[in-house]
């Protein structure tokens, strides 16, 4: 009887062991990096459709990744789904805001907040994010270059047809 268990428990841990080394399971952040890549790639290649399916998939895998989040907004906004776009990212924007909280003299967090205004279409709330970052230590140069650049393009990018 004591055979019997022993060889039962040395296959059980056998095939436990077979199922962590070969399962299809992946760690839900590395998961989310690769799947926010691949969505990456996808945007750049134009193939929208296939972006919004992957950095969906991403963020829903690690809903701290809010780059993949913004990537989700772009790839809708590019197809011509606008209102979800706009969900997308002011959804990142209190995300951005969260993390603001936490870390109140990171600039950055403040100039990647200032870009969704832009998508958003917010003029006067981008400039006082960037006035914020200026504030915390971003060079006036940099921000001046920013507003300068967005005004430029001012012309919305919705104004642009949707991606086919």
């Amino acid at each position: 009887m004591r055979v019997f268990i022993g060889v039962g428990a040395l296959l059980l841990a056998i095939v436990l062991l077979a199922a962590t080394v070969f399962s299809p399971i992946q760690d839900p952040i590395q998961l989310a990096k690769r799947y926010g890549n691949e969505g990456s790639e996808a945007m750049a290649a134009g193939d929208y459709e296939r972006a919004e399916n992957l950095l969906s998939t991403a963020y829903k895998l690690n809903p701290h990744f809010i780059e993949a989040h913004v990537g989700q907004g772009l790839a809708l906004d590019a197809m011509g789904r606008h209102e979800e776009a706009d969900r997308c990212f002011r959804d990142a924007l209190v995300e951005y805001e969260k993390r603001q909280q936490l870390k109140p003299d990171d600039f950055d967090l403040y100039v990647q907040s200032s870009f969704l205004h832009l998508l958003l279409d917010e003029m006067p709330a981008m400039e006082a994010d960037l006035k914020t970052a200026v504030d915390k230590g971003l060079e006036q140069r940099i921000a001046d270059s920013i507003i300068e650049n967005a005004t430029n393009q001012r012309q919305s990018y919705r104004d642009r047809p949707a991606a086919p």
